[in-house]
């Protein structure tokens, strides 16, 4: 699914969504709206049940065709917001609890795993390509929505990051980020290392000390106020004892 690119457009006021993948046609899907006639379903998402909406059988068909190779297998479902998530204290009670952050159904997103954002910082990244020895080890494979940037920001500290505010935006970490198998495939192929590289190293220093053993890079972030991020924002950090100025290189 890496490979599968996704656009937004719109035909005068009719917004569509647009999905290309290798040797597929272009999907051209328009967004569901939330009424009477739409299909809602429920989703399990890791024991949690989500309300979405169906986007119908033409999409289902393409998204099939090119994971499976079959006509049908699954389906795609759309979050519009209308339907918020109420089972996180129940699901997460463990992890709540270890991390004792403030995780609340607040702070997640729609679909996401648990939040609407995830953020690094860019020596984080660094210092683990530097001890696997392996170049193509980069953020990409860590799929983070903000990565913070500065030349004096040692590795990890986002760990200990209480607010951040980017630009309009502020943000409260709530969770540390584990990892899964998922960093070891390649965002630009879609092929699994088999060195089980950048997992195998982060296992040997950044694990986790809560209920899930699995190794954690970045954290998990609540959007506390909305507003606008851009390219080159000043980060404002905070962890409590004290406040510093970094950069948001993306």
């Amino acid at each position: 699914m890496v490979l599968i690119q996704v656009r937004r457009c719109c035909l005068g006021a009719i917004p569509f969504v647009l999905f290309d993948a290798p040797r597929m046609t272009t999907l051209f899907l328009t967004i569901p709206e939330d009424e009477p006639e739409q299909k809602n379903v429920r989703i399990i998402q890791c024991k949690e049940s989500i309300s979405i909406l169906d986007c119908g059988d033409e999409a289902a068909a393409w998204f099939s065709a090119y994971i499976l190779g079959e006509p049908s297998g699954f389906r795609l479902g759309y979050n519009n917001g209308s339907h918020k998530r109420t089972e996180v204290n129940q699901c997460y009670n463990y992890l709540i609890q270890h991390n004792n952050r403030g995780l609340t159904t607040e702070s997640t997103g729609l679909n996401a795993d648990l939040c609407a954002l995830h953020l690094i910082s860019a020596s984080s990244v660094q210092d683990i390509t530097k001890r696997t020895g392996i170049p193509e080890i980069n953020e990409d494979c860590f799929r983070p929505n903000l990565i913070v940037e500065d030349q004096f920001l040692e590795p990890f500290a986002e760990d200990n990051w209480e607010y951040i505010r980017v630009g309009e935006v502020i943000l409260k970490s709530v969770l540390e980020c584990t990892r899964c198998i998922m960093t070891c495939i390649n965002m630009e192929t879609g092929i699994r290392r088999r060195d089980r590289e950048p997992l195998k190293t982060m296992e040997r220093y950044r694990m986790s000390k809560g209920p899930v053993k699995a190794t954690v890079l970045g954290i998990y972030v609540e959007v506390i106020r909305t507003g606008v991020i851009s390219l080159g924002d000043p980060v404002y950090i905070s962890n409590g004892l004290e406040s510093r100025k970094r950069k948001c290189p993306t």
